[in-house]
């Protein structure tokens, strides 16, 4: 039996951390030990309805059961351990456990979802962040039953915290059906993936307005509405500064992954929606790629508008994807990845940000056919069996939308493009070269020369042909 692995990474910009893989302490992870009363599970605490179980298990014979209350219309059951693991800000921990929905009493084609939360408090005792990872979500048409499957969650200890606890987590939504079982859950220090390395890319883990892995800066806050994937998603509106213009934005800096003269793609999905929109002020949306030295000075990086109130043409209430790459300067070593607003002139509106994604590499653009992963230049049956061939991994190749992770967005995305033919990009311009034959590849120029001179386009596109076209098409 094939046991499939979902990521999903949490945590806190600015701090760094890099350790060998060391694991770190979770009592009772298989819940093998049982209590002297009956149904207790010595070193956790469950709440509602969650249980020890003895139907089905991944490791040793017992497992933990967990199931909605079907008392309301948003309920949380599951487990948490009882004692806390001591951490240091900066430190990336990884939380792994195995999860199982059975076909005979399944989640999948409904809202709820089963994950694990890693809760990391201050001195004080209270949460200071969380990172959270769905696993097993039933409104995901490729969702696995019948087998355990690994869940993964990527997490780093924020500012203030000094210790951490796992939590099993069963969310159920009004009064659905199904139930899931956890098993063999275990806690290790960890490294950031260095080609995927954002934390927490799909803005999960909502806690007190911030986001684990990223810096939330001006009018930019955590929202349940509207969102692409998970439950959350970034607003952001201008900071109203006293001279009209400012930013607003949210942002993730990584230390130490860079090498010069390679590139960096860094992607956003943004949407501005009717009832709060940008169109027709000044605001902007920008996605911003940049690099620093291992000092934190600034080296430069590369910026795309992906939203712009003043254009006629901006598309409302739906998700537009915003990508730029950038290539690392001479000395850099960190890179960050900038989602903001840009205000004018105090204009009014508002845009939300999910799904991010920070790629070594070139990255095609939206519109370069990435649904066709085997570049045989048509959709078909063949890109789907690479999918899912690499379902539930960061195969860039097959994670059309480059969240980090190939899921059920990923397979939407390419059932939408079913029996697209994918063409080969035009042949660069050679119009301010002197040509054997009449007109050149670029038909804009081309035009523009050929009014000029029609024996350019009749006769020969010779160096005079040429000449006018370095003249008048911008060579």
């Amino acid at each position: 039996m094939s046991i499939k692995s979902l990521t999903a990474i949490a945590g806190v910009a600015f701090l760094s951390c890099t350790a060998m893989a060391q694991e770190l302490p979770v009592a009772n992870p298989s819940f093998e030990e049982t209590g002297k009363r009956p149904g207790t599970i010595p070193g956790w605490t469950t709440f509602s309805n969650a249980y020890l179980s003895t139907e089905t298990a991944s490791d040793g014979t017992n497992s933990l059961l967990t199931y909605g209350c079907f008392c309301g219309d948003y309920q949380a059951s599951g487990a948490f351990t009882t004692d806390y693991t001591d951490v240091d800000p900066g430190q990336i921990v990884r939380c792994t456990a195995d999860l199982l929905s059975p076909s005979f009493d399944s989640i999948k084609g409904n809202s709820n979802w089963a994950g694990l939360k890693v809760e990391f408090v201050g001195e004080d005792g209270n949460i200071v962040q969380l990172g959270e990872a769905r696993v097993l979500d039933g409104l995901d048409p490729a969702m696995i039953e019948d087998e355990w499957v690994e869940g993964s969650l990527l997490a780093i200890a924020p500012e203030f915290a000094v210790k951490a606890r796992v939590v099993c987590i069963f969310f159920q939504y009004f009064g659905e059906p199904g139930a899931v079982w956890f098993d063999n859950i275990q806690l290790e220090v960890a490294d950031r993936n260095p080609d995927l390395p954002l934390i927490n890319p799909s803005l999960e883990g909502l806690w007190n307005g911030q986001f684990n892995g990223w810096y939330m800066y001006a009018n930019c806050f955590g929202e349940y509405f509207p969102v692409r994937s998970g439950c959350c998603s970034a607003k952001m509106f201008g900071p109203y500064n006293k001279d009209g213009s400012g930013q607003s934005g949210i942002n993730q800096y990584v230390q130490g992954v860079v090498t010069e003269g390679e590139a960096w793609t860094g992607s956003a999905w943004v949407q501005t929606p009717d009832f709060d929109t940008i169109k027709g002020g000044t605001n902007q949306f920008w996605l911003i790629v940049e690099f620093f030295d291992g000092k934190g000075n600034y080296l430069g990086g590369e910026l795309e508008i992906g939203l712009d109130g003043q254009d006629p043409d901006l598309v409302e209430n739906e998700w537009v994807l915003v990508q730029t790459t950038a290539v690392a300067p001479k000395g850099a070593v960190d890179v960050q990845l900038v989602c903001q607003i840009n205000q004018e002139n105090s204009s009014a509106g508002a845009v939300w940000v999910d799904d991010g994604s920070l790629v070594r590499g070139g990255d095609p653009g939206p519109d370069d056919c990435r649904e066709d992963i085997n570049g045989d230049g048509i959709v078909d049956g063949e890109d789907l069996g690479a999918l899912l061939g690499n379902w539930n991994t960061a195969d860039p190749a097959a994670d059309i939308d480059q969240s980090g992770i190939v899921d059920g967005v990923d397979l939407g995305m390419l059932l939408g493009a079913w029996g697209q033919k994918c063409e080969d990009e035009p042949p660069a311009s050679n119009c301010f070269e002197a040509q054997v034959d009449a007109g050149c590849a670029d038909p804009v120029c081309q035009e523009i020369v050929c009014a000029i001179d029609a024996f350019c386009c009749e006769v020969q596109w010779d160096q005079s042909c040429a000449d006018k076209a370095i003249a008048n098409c911008g060579g």
